[in-house]
């Protein structure tokens, strides 16, 4: 199987930007391990959990 540009964690989908809402569920001092779930869903559906559990390498510097 092609790897695609999807697969890449630093690729941005048309309707990725700073604002968008990857849950409805607020985080507080009793919903931590729903919230703690659903954020991990939504991120690793994206392509993106690397970032949070540092899976994802940072690139060199001199890299495209």
């Amino acid at each position: 199987m092609e790897a695609t540009y999807n697969d890449d964690p630093l690729f941005l989908q048309p309707p990725d930007h700073p604002g968008l809402q990857l849950i409805n569920l607020k985080l507080n001092a009793h919903n931590f391990q729903c919230w703690s779930k659903s954020i991990k869903t939504a991120l690793r559906t994206k392509s993106k959990l690397g970032f949070l559990d540092r899976s994802c390498a940072r690139p060199a510097a001199n890299s495209p």
